[in-house]
């Protein structure tokens, strides 16, 4: 991810893409699809507040922010997809 975010600043520094072009390619990083959710049976829903609930299989993992519940639920994806 290093590589990644390295290549999005440097090519918003040097105007290859626009703040909302960085802005939509760092989410993309950041936030796990649906469709990777549902195969490792991952839901993140609003709980209220601004707040997220992580869960798997039914079981409840974690309450935060919107990105930190896909920050954890990418960790999750990456150890079992080794």
């Amino acid at each position: 991810m290093k590589k990644e975010l390295s290549k999005i600043s440097d090519d918003l520094n040097q105007g290859v893409i626009t703040n909302n072009e960085a802005r939509t390619l760092l989410l993309g990083l950041l936030i796990v699809s649906e469709n990777t959710l549902a195969k490792h049976k991952l839901t993140i829903k609003e709980h209220g507040y601004g707040m997220y609930q992580l869960s798997q299989n039914g079981e409840f993992l974690m309450e935060a922010e919107k990105l930190d519940c896909h920050k954890r639920a990418r960790e999750i994806v990456e150890k079992y997809s080794r």
